[in-house]
């Protein structure tokens, strides 16, 4: 998102948004689709600027919006810092509700003959007229120059602020040799102190734009082919915009969306990988809503304030064009199925300990990493794929469910047989043997026993984290999945912890399954092998403990508290400042040797010059060896050295 500081007109930052992409909300509620609750994907782009059309003829500025050449009898009350921004920073589902004082509360009396209830924001002295949305916010429009906000325009220094941005941005426009036509219009929003973002509409184009350069922010959406593309977000844009601020809607919207609706539920019902953003049932419904909807009746019910179809359309239009920007629509390389990824594999293998999990577990936990990456593929999650993915994992889940109760009843039932129970043991001055010892028989049917607890406890817990409205919550799967990515651990990371207790009701089934198997076998061929009360207890601590261990575990990691996003930066900082001190002491203990070893190189250099000049000189140092002469050097004879004439 560029700021622009006025009059200037260069960009700078862009705004930085999520990394996950979602689309497609399951309830059509402000929830799913505004705001940060629902991030939406884009790329880096210059701005559509306007350009001036024959066909549309210019209309003459408003009487408070003056001409360049004219001066403003009032100075701007600040100065002021207009910003480029889309229609998803409009921040009307993320204000802070602010209750009345009650100063201005009407008269519990209701006068005689009284049939007119206006709100005293009716109409303003400043050309501004009061407009409710069909959700039931209220917003503000000046008609004469088609512009929107949300302020609250009852403040006379937020109307001469609104104002004067409309001079400027008409002034820039006019710098940009274009006028703001019949069908084009200007919201404003307030983003803090003196800075104002803005956009312009237009209905003819089915596009927003604006007069200074605008950064897309970018999201997950990487390689963007085409300005065509770029055009089906901006155009997703225009749509969010007639869904915030509903008047009109260009024509052919609703055979549009009707089109849109029959391709997209042919796909689901022909296709099991369809990228439609709704199931079958949902699309039919919003189908037989839209049946009776003519573009004929439009016009008079948006003339009487009935503006609740213009606002569906815009949202459910708004959602389509968003998914074919970021499933390339119409491009060389499209997504034409739901698991089908457009990144380059990043060829990140799997940690080692979920290798050895996976082994433990059958392979159930690669099964469940694979199933798990196909519903989020490129950070993206469907709703229609996402819903389906949870419904299908929680039947599976109840079946695993009563599987274990079935299980259980089988262990009890076994343990209760009288042969079983009396154990086997050699000391008879105890009073009750059985507390003594345990055949391998019991040991192993109540191990199976914990086990099929261990499956109960990990059917419950995911059965709880996709608890009912979380499989139509799109938006909680975007930011859960992407949580999940980014909140690596010690020894597992990306969604790993997620596809091994998906896998854990199964697995502790088979487990169990087949220790009541050898439990069976064990009794059957009548094993005399006991184990002491102290070895049994132990081994029944350690066994439950490591099962009760892993899935508590698992659900920490999945619901790791906000604060260990810091912890995790601290130990990211504290491993670099470690590797850095691992560094510099590796650094002087070799600088410290490569100068013992050049110091030791130094003298015998000197040594062997000396030795060398001494026996040119013709003098033969002192020899001191274990009895042996120095070699003689070639072509000169042995210097001797008479001790006896001294």
């Amino acid at each position: 998102m560029a700021t622009v500081a006025v009059p200037a007109s260069q960009a700078t930052n862009p705004q930085e948004v999520g990394t996950v992409v979602a689309y497609g909300s399951a309830p059509l509620s402000p929830a799913t689709s505004r705001g940060t609750a629902t991030p939406r994907s884009s790329m880096a782009a210059t701005p559509l600027h306007v350009q001036f059309r024959p066909d549309t003829p210019p209309v003459s500025l408003p009487h408070f919006v003056p001409a360049a050449s004219q001066h403003q009898h009032t100075e701007p009350p600040c100065d002021l810092i207009l910003t480029p921004i889309s229609p998803e920073s409009v921040k009307r589902y993320d204000r802070e509700l602010k209750r009345t004082d009650g100063k201005d509360a009407p008269s519990d009396i209701i006068e005689p003959l009284t049939k007119k209830f206006n709100h005293p924001l009716e109409e303003s002295q400043y050309g501004w007229c009061r407009r409710q949305h069909p959700e039931g916010a209220m917003f503000f429009e000046h008609v004469a120059s088609r512009t929107y906000t949300d302020m609250d325009i009852g403040s006379e220094n937020t109307c001469r602020t609104l104002k004067e941005i409309m001079r400027i941005l008409a002034t820039r426009l006019r710098e940009l040799g274009s006028v703001q036509a019949t069908d084009e219009e200007l919201v404003l929003e307030h983003i803090s102190d003196n800075q104002w973002g803005y956009y312009f509409a237009s209905h003819a184009e089915r596009k927003v734009f604006w007069v200074h350069r605008y950064c897309m922010p970018s999201q997950s959406v990487d390689g963007i082919s085409s300005r065509a593309q770029q055009g089906h977000e901006i155009e997703s844009y225009f749509w969010t915009h007639v869904e915030l601020f509903p008047k009109k809607l260009p024509k052919g919207s609703i055979r549009i969306l009707k089109d849109h609706l029959a391709q997209a539920i042919i796909d689901n019902i022909t296709s099991t990988e369809s990228l439609s953003p709704y199931n079958t049932e949902t699309m039919k419904k919003i189908q037989e809503t839209l049946g009776n909807a003519k573009e004929d009746d439009l016009d008079d019910l948006c003339a009487h304030n009935e503006k609740g179809i213009v606002w569906a359309v815009a949202r459910l239009l708004s959602h389509l064009y968003h998914a074919r920007f970021i499933h390339f629509h119409g491009e060389l390389t499209p997504r034409l199925s739901a698991g089908q990824t457009l990144k380059p594999m990043s060829g990140v293998a799997n940690s080692r300990l979920f290798k050895i999990i996976t082994v433990l577990l059958f392979g159930r936990p690669e099964a469940a990493l694979a199933q798990l990456k196909a519903v989020s593929v490129d950070g993206i999650v469907v709703l229609a794929t996402w819903e389906k993915y949870v419904q299908t994992s929680v039947i599976k889940w109840k079946d695993n469910a009563d599987l274990c109760r079935m299980a259980v009843n089988y262990n009890l039932a076994f343990m209760a047989v009288p042969s079983v129970v009396r154990a086997i043991s050699d000391n008879a001055a105890t009073t009750s043997a059985a507390a003594q010892h345990w055949t391998l028989a019991q040991l192993l049917s109540t191990c199976s026993t914990i086990l099929l607890s261990g499956s109960l406890v990990s059917n419950f817990l995911l059965r709880e984290l996709y608890s009912e409205g979380k499989a139509r919550d799109v938006t909680w799967a975007t930011q859960f999945i992407a949580n999940q990515r980014v909140n690596d651990g010690f020894f597992l990371r990306d969604l790993e912890r997620l596809a091994i207790l998906s896998s854990l009701p199964l697995t502790w089934i088979i487990w169990g399954v087949m220790l009541l198997a050898l439990s069976f076998a064990c009794w059957i061929f009548e094993s005399t092998f006991v184990l002491s009360y102290r070895a049994t207890v132990a081994v029944l601590l350690v066994f439950s403990g490591s099962i009760a261990l892993l899935n508590a575990g698992l659900w920490y990691g999945l619901h790791r508290p906000a604060h260990a996003g810091a912890w995790r930066a601290a130990r990211n900082a504290n491993l670099v400042r470690l590797q850095c001190n691992w560094d510099a002491l590796r650094t002087n203990v070799a600088e410290a040797v490569a100068r013992r070893l050049n110091a030791e190189s130094s003298g015998m250099r000197r040594r062997r010059r000396r030795s060398m000049e001494q026996g040119e000189a013709g003098t033969e140092l002192p020899w001191v060896g274990h009895g042996r002469r120095p070699p003689t050097r070639s072509g000169t004879a042995p210097a001797t050295f008479n001790t006896a004439s001294h």
